[in-house]
């Protein structure tokens, strides 16, 4: 478990105990000796049992997916401690992807950016930096607090963030306006090894902002979530780089080309194109010519 991350840790953490809440056992690790205390085809018909009762809850393919891997995580333990030779054999449901790219443009962040200009606050100092990190470099949040000052290159102009799914950290090449942002930030905040952005608020003064923080800081601007500010950087990368999907998936980091070329997709609204290429209410009008 140490392996995993977090927030993987914590959710088949909750996807053990509704295991357990399902067989009326009082915790994940009740439910654990339970299953490992069946042979295989019992174990294999026990977890067809309980997909069936959360597909019949009415979840979405994709959390029955999850709870299922959680399930199968706990038996891949019990495989590997040698109490158990056999693993579960059975298969994700189909998930049909829908991927929200559509975020706040960038023509909304420049104007929170150039309000933020305007304020020379500790605060506003701070989150110019952030927006600029999000948007600039495509950050995720989950890469932006994992930042210490030590991971700032301005010497090599980069930054060494620990990217989605990597073993290690990878450097990101920082632009002018970034550099400068960071710059005014480190100068406010001063050069004392520890977490890059840090908590400003009385009560946790020096701690490092989490991705709750983030999330708020960007929202309260009306960015709404962090996550559209970088789908708008991606989708802009798209627009001016004339849809280079091999340069822009170098910016956004992304492992599978797929998911790009849903942004690609989406940027272009090709489905909506063709609709009205072929809209009758059109081919009516045209025939009356």
């Amino acid at each position: 478990l140490d392996a995993l991350k977090p927030s993987t840790r914590r959710a088949y953490q909750k996807g053990l105990m509704e295991f357990a809440t399902f067989l009326g056992l009082p915790d994940a690790q009740s439910a654990a000796a339970h299953i490992a205390s069946l042979t295989h085809g019992e174990a294999n018909s026990l977890a067809f049992e309980y997909r069936s009762m959360l597909i019949k809850r009415g979840l979405e393919n994709s959390t029955v997916n999850a709870r299922m891997a959680a399930l199968k995580f706990g038996v891949k333990l019990a495989r590997i401690m040698g109490y158990i030779s056999w693993s579960l054999d059975v298969q994700n449901l189909k998930v049909e992807a829908y991927r929200d790219t559509s975020g706040p443009g960038w023509q909304t962040v420049l104007d929170v950016d150039r309000a933020l200009v305007e304020k020379s606050d500790p605060v506003s100092v701070r989150n110019r930096a952030i927006l600029n990190m999000i948007f600039n470099q495509g950050l995720r949040r989950g890469e932006l607090v994992s930042l210490d000052l030590s991971h700032v290159e301005f010497d090599k102009n980069r930054v060494m963030i620990l990217g989605k799914a990597r073993g290690g950290r990878e450097g990101v090449t920082l632009t002018p306006g970034t550099i400068e942002t960071l710059k005014g930030w480190i100068a406010v905040r001063g050069e004392r090894p520890g977490p890059l952005f840090q908590s400003l608020d009385r009560h946790s003064a020096g701690g490092r902002l989490t991705g709750m923080s983030i999330y708020r800081i960007i929202r309260d601007y009306g960015l709404e979530r962090p996550h559209g500010v970088r789908h708008s950087a991606i989708t802009d990368a798209l627009d001016k780089s004339g849809g280079d999907l091999r340069a822009v998936m170098r910016f956004s980091r992304h492992k599978d080309p797929k998911v790009l070329m849903k942004y690609d997709d989406n940027r272009q609204d090709l489905a909506g194109k063709m609709a009205n290429l072929i809209d009758l209410n059109k081919k009516a009008k045209d025939s009356r010519k």
